[in-house]
């Protein structure tokens, strides 16, 4: 699918804004900015084993190292306990992606698609889903941006996700959206409730920061 996004941007700072002020290292410069499909998406995942996006024509690698992956990981097993046993839907991590609209194809770190709104009760092998997962959840790597985060919140939400976790492993701390004015941030000591994805769910958060360690986030290149 082509899905070319054309926009006006004068300088590098403009278009590394305009991605949430991302670590240039991440932005990947062929094809040309503005000009990458889903082909090409598809293409260099195939040809790097990268986890990448589509953003408005522009394939940018995902921020995620091997301890973030590992507390996903950690999280599903979680959460799993409970989605199990009531058997309510199937979890994706952060290789399966979801076009949320044209020319952009997001890959959340962990997804969770309900059965009741799975065609036959079947799991969509497509590469790149159509169908709106129930939840998204982003675990904080080093080299997000706030401005990336947000711009994430604002795509999941406007999509239609009903909720959005951000798991933040240097904070300690899960926000959870569910509108664009509505978001709860809840610490280490707090319980996490599934909301209207999860009903009935009591997550003590405990649980999941007992097996992260404490790290403080270490600080972005700086401009020369």
């Amino acid at each position: 699918m082509s899905t070319v996004v054309k926009h006006e941007i004068e300088t590098m700072e403009d278009f590394l804004v305009r991605l949430g002020d991302i670590p240039p290292h991440r932005v990947l410069m062929r094809p040309t900015p503005g000009e990458a499909t889903e082909s090409d998406l598809l293409d260099h995942m195939d040809r790097t084993g990268k986890c990448s996006e589509l953003i408005d024509g522009i394939l940018v690698e995902k921020a995620m190292g091997q301890g973030e992956s590992g507390i996903a990981g950690w999280i599903m097993q979680c959460l799993q306990a409970y989605v199990g046993p009531r058997d309510l839907g199937y979890f994706i991590t952060e290789a399966g992606m979801t076009r949320l609209r044209l020319g952009v194809v997001r890959a959340p770190d962990i997804s969770f698609i309900r059965w009741d709104r799975v065609p036959d009760g079947q799991i969509d092998m497509a590469r790149i889903r159509t169908l709106i997962p129930d939840l998204a959840i982003e675990v904080i790597s080093a080299d997000n941006t706030k401005a990336e985060i947000d711009r994430k919140i604002g795509e999941y939400l406007l999509a239609g996700i009903e909720a959005v976790w951000i798991v933040d492993p240097f904070r300690r701390v899960v926000i959870v959206h569910t509108s664009p004015e509505d978001a709860v941030t809840l610490a280490e000591t707090d319980t996490l409730d599934g909301g209207t994805v999860f009903p009935g769910l009591d997550l003590p958060l405990t649980r999941i920061f007992k097996r992260v360690p404490h790290t403080k986030r270490r600080n972005r290149r700086k401009k020369s």
